[in-house]
């Protein structure tokens, strides 16, 4: 039991009639003053602690409440941000005379940071515990329509939180005030005093991302922001009262030599430092804010993105023309999606609501906002790539019991995230696609290291389709995660991302391939390989895709890849390249129990870029240039022959018949993209105008049949001009479709091929050969 006295309640008056109540301890200077949040008083947990820490190393603390909370005056819903601060300036005026450091908790963060800029002789150091720096209006702002024209109407913005039973209730006219407050953009806060910020990284109220945002934000040299792993938003426990405790002890004896008002401050580092608490990702120090720096590895790790994210202008006009027009493309989808499906995984644009798909889990977790980032970046959409941006800091959360597939939430999430990290440097993206990693892992739990299909981000248990060949995992799910979990390694310092992927590739590597091909299925318990199926299109692509684009990811120099691919593509060409007998098309069979189905998947349209990736280092590039240009033409074929101009989700060599889909289930298209990354890489590699002519005709056919008022849907049959809709805007046709589009009709300055990488659902990624030599 503690042996000191609680002081005694009294009063400061910030204007006539009014009253903020308020307790003192007596002490040297610096003083104390501590800022409670939205809804807390004086009494808080953390308030209490620091007052009995302050008492018992000598230093002046004072605690108050605002006004309409506690004891002191007024009506709570009718506080404003300026109001506040008000209150703070009393007591900084009338009680806690001379120098001080403020500590703020949630939005008191923000309310001293407003403080310091206003008083900076007098505030010598602050502390924010999870700095809610522009939260009123943040969060307003992320809103649903609805509820948003509910606050209209009746004047009140009801707050609903875990931390209390009752809501909060904030009138419309705090939300006004609230915007003179807000930092704009590019702006800093000019304050020059030592701050130290602590954060939860399971803050569910405000994201960590706002306080790592906050450390570029200020003037001040001297920052540290330490994120706590297992931390929530009130880091109110006892160990994280210590940590808060030992950070305000450590700011007044290493910062400031003296007492009284002779204090001297001592000359701070020249760059703010970042520091993740519990190791849950390597410690990062030393980090200007400029660049980010890996400690571990000595080396700068954004610096990477530097060449070839942006620009790319053709210099003819039609060019330039088309480029503007996959623009404003882009622009449609993604204006449609915020309008009607911000956060929701995926768009329906005729019934202007959210979709989501099973791949997903339960959870709406952003799709399309993830999937569309680097897009964004690379059309130069700035204002959306920042809204995008903000939404994954405050609202991206992988917190949920949802099985999810690891494939589609490798490739579309942790691609993403990656890719953004690798344009923008932002911190966020690198913390969000660790955590992501780190939720996929338990999906490699298996005997063979082979990962399962699905994980559940909560329980971490895994398990795989009950359609996939009696139990087995899918060779182009588990054989597509290489380039993202390398990449997460490199980035974080961790080898335990890249150690999975290996070990899958060992495997395969080792294991006996029928006629030299790689069945579709594999059984994870027993490594033994499922049904006799061989597929470039459905199940089995991307991963052949990624052998080579290892190789090129790795600057030429993992020869494993190298090899693997080389062996396999002698297997395809013996085996699966048929041409037909009427047009000598070429085109990829399937292998099916020991026959061939004379099947191609719009999927296996990808592989026209493989083969043309592939054929430097290879035993012959002339040769795979010119097969990469046949199966190009093949899928031309497929769509010049249907009715909209766009190609069929599989077409058939039967007969008469070549390259048309000759099943109703197989006319469907869902604005896929891989007919068009095969013209992205073939003009890259010939720059034939062609390409450029095939790719023009396609983005006007998807404008005719797919745009609808709220942005694009896929069409259920190629054949009909009369089309009907199936009401999907896909998140990969931001990500992929119409990203091969726009860099088509870019100039090849724009994503050079020496330095990115594409992942399967075109997420670039740095060529790690390049950044070190960088």
């Amino acid at each position: 039991m503690s042996s000191f006295a609680e002081p005694i309640v009294q009063y400061a008056s910030p204007s006539p009639g009014e009253r903020v109540a308020y307790r003192q301890s007596p002490g040297k200077s610096p003083g104390v003053i501590f800022l409670p949040g939205l809804m807390s008083t004086m009494e808080g947990t953390k308030a209490v602690a620091l007052e009995r820490y302050c008492r018992e190393i000598g230093h002046s603390y004072v605690r108050f409440d605002y006004r309409g909370y506690g004891m002191s005056s007024g009506k709570s819903q009718e506080c404003t941000i300026g109001m506040r601060k008000e209150d703070v300036i009393t007591i900084l005026n009338g009680v806690a005379k001379g120098p001080q450091i403020l500590v703020g908790s949630s939005l008191g963060g923000w309310i001293s940071l407003l403080l310091a800029t206003s008083k900076p002789d007098q505030i010598r150091g602050l502390i924010g515990i999870a700095s809610a720096v522009d939260f009123i209006s943040r969060r307003y702002e992320t809103l649903p329509r609805e509820v948003k024209r509910e606050v209209e109407r009746t004047g009140k913005w009801i707050i609903h939180s875990q931390h209390s039973e009752e809501p909060y209730v904030l009138d419309s006219i705090v939300i006004e005030e609230a915007r003179q407050h807000v930092l704009q953009e590019n702006e800093l806060y000019p304050i020059c005093c030592p701050v130290r910020l602590l954060h939860g990284m399971k803050d569910s109220d405000v994201p960590y991302q706002v306080s790592l945002d906050l450390v570029n934000q200020l003037e001040s040299d001297d920052v540290h922001l330490t994120l706590i792993k297992n931390g929530g938003h009130r880091l109110s426990d006892p160990h994280n009262l210590q940590l808060l405790k030992k950070t305000l002890g450590h700011l007044i004896d290493q910062r400031f030599v003296g007492a009284g008002s002779d204090i001297v401050p001592i000359k701070p580092p020249k760059t703010p430092i970042v520091k993740i608490a519990d190791t849950f990702i390597p410690q990062v120090g030393n980090v200007s804010k400029q660049e980010t720096t890996n400690v571990n590895q000595g080396e700068t790790v954004d610096d990477t993105g530097a060449k070839g994210i942006t620009g790319g202008e053709p210099a003819d006009e039609l060019t330039k023309e088309r480029r503007n027009f996959i623009k404003r493309m882009m622009e449609h989808a993604w204006n449609g999606y915020v309008t009607y499906a911000w956060g929701g995984n995926e768009l329906k644009p005729i019934s202007k609501s959210r979709h989501t798909a099973s791949i997903f889990g339960a959870s709406s977790s952003g799709a399309t906002v993830v999937d569309a980032l680097d897009t964004l970046y690379i059309m130069g959409m700035k204002d959306e790539f920042e809204r995008a941006r903000k939404w994954v800091a405050m609202s991206l959360d992988f917190n949920h019991a949802s099985d999810v597939s690891v494939f589609e939430t490798t490739i579309r999430f942790l691609g993403g995230l990656l890719s953004a990290y690798a344009f923008s440097g932002e911190e966020v993206f690198k913390v969000k696609a660790k955590e992501v990693g780190d939720k996929l892992l338990p999906a490699f739990n298996t005997p063979t290291g082979i990962p399962w299909a699905m994980v559940n981000f909560a329980s971490g248990s895994g398990h795989n389709w009950g359609w996939a060949s009696g139990g087995c995992s899918i060779l182009a799910e588990f054989g597509t995660l290489h380039l993202e979990f390398v990449y997460l390694s490199k980035i974080t310092g961790d080898p335990i991302y890249a150690k999975k992927v290996y070990r899958v590739r060992e495997v395969l590597d080792q294991i006996d391939k029928p006629n030299g091909l790689y069945p579709n299925y594999l059984n994870p318990r027993s490594g033994v390989w499922g049904s006799q199926h061989v597929s470039l299109g459905a199940l089995g692509d991307s991963f052949y895709e990624y052998l080579i684009k290892t190789w090129v990811m790795s600057g030429k120099t993992d020869n494993v890849a190298r090899r693997m691919y080389d062996k396999a593509v002698e297997a395809i060409e013996r085996m699966l390249v048929q041409r037909s007998r009427l047009s000598n098309l070429t085109y990829l069979a399937e292998y099916k129990f020991g026959r061939l189905e004379h099947k191609m998947d719009h999927l296996a349209c990808f592989t026209a870029g493989m083969f043309a990736l592939g054929a430097k280092g290879s035993r012959n590039e002339k040769h795979f240039i010119n097969l990469g240009a046949e199966l190009a033409n093949t899928c031309h074929e497929s769509y010049r022959k249907t009715a909209t101009g766009i190609g069929p989700e599989a077409f058939r060599f039967e007969g008469p018949h070549e390259a048309v889909g000759l099943r109703s289930g197989e006319r469907y298209y869902i604005l896929r993209p891989e007919v068009i990354e095969g013209y992205f890489y073939m003009w890259r590699f010939t720059h034939e105008p062609k390409y450029r002519e095939w790719a023009w005709e396609a983005a006007q056919n998807i404008e005719k049949y797919c745009r609808v008022e709220a942005g694009y849907s896929g069409i259920r049959d190629v054949d009909s001009s009369a089309v009907v809709h199936d009401d999907v805007q896909q998140s990969f046709f931001l990500a992929e479709t119409l990203k091969y589009l726009y860099l088509i009709f870019s100039d090849d300055s724009l994503m050079p091929l020496d330095h990115w990488v594409f992942n399967t659902e075109a997420h670039p990624i740095p060529v790690i050969g390049k950044m070190e030599s960088r």
